[in-house]
């Protein structure tokens, strides 16, 4: 049950930022985003905030459909699940950034967001538990914040597990959350004056 709603939190994030500046450059407006005076980085903000409350909603929904329909046990730790999320929220935030600018730089951000998921599922924890998965695939799920966030949620909601508890998963988003955002920031710096330079902005 908190795999499913880590699993369509980790969809919802990665797809909407490109599927946003797909959008945009679809309608002719993409050129015109960027060349405004407002900071690239808040409108990208903007668009993966706006994921990030429909991936809760979600999340809540799944939660609760869980809880009432086949009689989930839950003990949920509110402060361990806040930090979570907003941790959670911030690194996807600096994952999409990435994908959108080699989204936008190559014109096929919504293609790429769905490749990229289906090989992001299996290395996520949402289909089993990272430490049961083979050494091989630990690996690289291990190099991935997405691991660390499904085992915290879960702690959150189904053991009350508090802050301290969990502390071990966190301190890792924590790095990831800091570490993301910077990555994303300079990439879209970089591929976005690629893209105006080919023309990649346009629809055509």
């Amino acid at each position: 049950m908190v795999a499913g709603a880590g699993t369509s939190f980790l969809f919802i994030m990665l797809f909407s930022g490109g599927e946003n500046l797909e959008g945009e450059r679809q309608r002719g407006t993409l050129a015109s985003l960027f060349i405004a005076p407002s900071s690239r980085l808040s409108w990208l903000l903007g668009f993966q905030l706006s994921a990030a409350y429909e991936a809760i909603f979600v999340a809540i929904v799944t939660v609760s459909l869980g809880v009432a329909i086949f009689g989930t046990p839950v003990s949920i730790n509110p402060i361990s699940l806040v930090v979570t999320i907003l941790l959670m929220v911030v690194c996807l935030w600096g994952l999409g950034m990435v994908l959108s600018a080699i989204g936008t730089a190559v014109r096929a951000a919504n293609q790429l967001s769905n490749m990229l998921f289906s090989i992001l599922t299996p290395l996520s924890g949402s289909l089993f538990p990272i430490s049961e998965a083979p050494a091989w695939l630990r690996i690289p799920a291990r190099c991935l914040p997405f691991g660390y966030g499904i085992d915290a949620l879960v702690g959150a909601i189904t053991k009350d597990a508090s802050v301290v508890a969990l502390k071990g998963d966190l301190l890792r988003l924590l790095g990831f959350a800091i570490g993301l955002p910077v990555l994303g920031a300079v990439s879209f710096r970089l591929l976005d004056r690629y893209a105006r330079q080919q023309g990649h902005l346009d629809m055509l």
